[in-house]
């Protein structure tokens, strides 16, 4: 038994870099910037401690709720190795899949024949859906929130310490992890456990302090409501459970035939129940509970993946709490080990039907790592990823910005001009104070100065506080000669955001070319007090050097 299961571990791990391998060559897209490459928090050990006490974005002045100081810790580790070299970021991505691909076996063993638990954690790994957890560096919180939930179910019936451990970092690593006791109920039903409710006591006050500590001294934004802003989901309730069940069906479907899988995909809000989708959809989740019930008795651990699905799905419900959106892809990825548990009970073991069962799931392997592997592609780099998110989602302002973006810092033969056509398509959707940022860049590029300060001035007259926009003015005032507009924008950026490094350029420089050498060097001192990077430091060099 032994000798086999680390032989099906062995072809896992080599079936998961043979998918995946090729989504190292890729680049940083979507939210890394803010994860990781610009996040000031994984800068140095000194600054590392802040992981536990803000944000997860708040090291690149981005204002959220997220808070994963699991997955932080994964990326300081990452940038302390390979620095801004994407590959080494995308390989720990990898061995994180190649991990947690084994962590969902063991566990399905637990609960199933040894051949049913590999050609189940086999599809899961291998299944298109994992792509945006694979493919995408800041994507990493489903991998370690997967690996430690399974890790901790496995371990369950040896060290509930272990076990309880396994909560811990995997709730630190993903916020849906607060399903973690409920799951590990549900998993000893399975195993048909005795009910002994005192087991369950750690895990449950380890879930009330987690809630209050994010209710209070962790509440970084707006906990309940991610958006901060009044809607149709904030002021009639009820029209959040009538949005919440077609996202069941929809992403079972997901699973069973994913055609069109892409980042931030567009969702309706349903007012009614007399919607045809909505009420189709509670008949769904009727019949889907029916065989849950059915099972129970007949084969409690089908039972149990069945619920499974319906249970992992709670967090982003938005039932309770409005998160950042109605629908994403991964958030079906930790219900879908529930559909794993389910597949993993199919009797496939019988002599006569084995040969067809074993060439099945050969099969269906294959064609979920081809369909995986072309769409890692798409997520390539930024102009690749955006090109492919805009063809489902063609006014999506977002993935315009970041198009638009793309386009202008890769910056080949038209791309400026394709740029600011999509900056001005944005802007005409939705007026946003970093798309006027944003157009500026591009039209600055291009030699037009006029255009491009109206835009920057647009930006932080629309929205006093935008910090980005505070900043790309003082350093386009910077480069035109405009010394106090430049120290006015900057010092404007540094009461948004004091942990700005060039902010801190931009004053001293004004500061040496008014010859004030002392300022210049009290900047460039308390911006080193204030933020930890390379170009403070080699400014102040500098400068000492100007005095000697």
């Amino acid at each position: 038994m032994q000798g086999r299961r680390g032989l099906y571990a062995a072809l896992l791990v080599a079936a998961v870099f043979a998918v995946y391998a090729r989504s190292v060559f890729a680049e940083f897209v979507w939210d890394d910037e803010h994860f990781v490459r610009s996040n000031l928090t994984l800068a140095s050990w000194h600054t590392l401690p802040r992981i536990f006490l803000e944000s997860t974005t708040s090291g690149a002045g981005l204002k959220s709720d997220f808070y994963r100081p699991s997955q932080s810790i994964t990326h300081f580790f990452d940038l302390h190795l390979w620095g801004a070299d994407p590959r080494g970021h995308h390989l720990t991505n990898v061995l994180l899949q190649a991990a947690t691909t084994l962590a969902v076996f063991f566990w399905l063993s637990t609960l199933a024949p040894l051949e049913g638990a590999l050609a189940a954690a086999a599809l899961w790994a291998l299944h298109p859906l994992q792509v945006e957890a694979v493919a995408y560096i800041s994507g990493r919180g489903d991998i370690l929130a997967v690996f430690f939930l399974c890790a901790g179910l496995a371990l369950s019936g040896r060290s509930l310490i272990l076990t309880f451990c396994c909560a811990v970092l995997g709730l630190l690593s993903k916020e849906s992890l607060v399903t973690f006791p409920a799951l590990l109920f549900l998993h000893d039903r399975a195993l048909s456990r005795p009910l002994r409710w005192p087991r369950y006591v750690p895990f449950a006050a380890l879930l009330i302090v987690y809630v209050t500590l994010r209710l209070t001294l962790l509440n970084f934004h707006d906990l309940l409501n991610f958006n901060g802003f009044q809607s149709v989901l904030t002021e009639h309730k009820i029209s959040r459970l009538f949005t919440y069940l077609p996202t069941l069906p929809e992403g079972l479907r997901l699973w069973l035939w994913p055609s069109d899988l892409h980042h931030d995909r567009a969702w309706q809000i349903y007012a009614s129940l007399a919607t045809p989708r909505v009420w189709l959809s509670a008949l769904f989740v009727a019949a889907w509970l029916g065989a849950a019930a059915f099972f129970w008795k007949r084969n409690r651990t089908v039972s149990v993946g069945l619920l499974w699905f319906i249970v992992a799905t709670a967090p982003t419900s938005n039932l309770v709490i409005l998160v950042n959106s109605l629908f994403f892809d991964h958030w079906f990825l930790l219900p879908g080990l529930g559909l794993a548990l389910v597949l993993a009970q199919v009797p496939i073991l019988t002599s006569r039907t084995r040969p067809y069962a074993i060439g099945a799931t050969l099969l269906l392997c294959a064609a979920c790592g081809t369909v995986s592997q072309k769409l890692i592609d798409t997520w390539h780099d930024p102009v690749a990823f955006n090109t492919y998110l805009r063809t489902y989602e063609p006014h999506n302002t977002r993935v315009l910005a970041n198009l638009a973006g793309a386009l202008a810092e890769r910056g080949g033969l038209g791309d400026s001009e394709e740029s600011i056509s999509i900056w001005r398509e944005a802007i005409a959707t939705e007026d946003h104070p970093g798309f006027h940022a944003g157009l500026a860049r591009v039209l600055e590029s291009q030699g037009d100065l006029s255009g491009a300060d109206t835009e920057y001035r647009s930006a932080v007259q629309m929205d006093p506080r935008y910090h980005e926009g505070w900043i790309a003015l003082a350093m386009f005032e910077s480069k035109n000669g405009n010394h106090e507009g430049a120290r006015q924008a900057a010092e404007r950026d540094l009461l948004l955001f004091p942990k700005r490094a060039e902010a801190y350029l931009v004053l001293a420089q004004m500061a040496l070319e008014q010859g004030d050498t002392a300022r210049a060097l009290a900047q460039l001192q308390h911006g080193i007090e204030q933020v930890e990077d390379p170009r403070l430091r080699a400014g102040l060099e500098k400068v000492r050097a100007r005095l000697k």
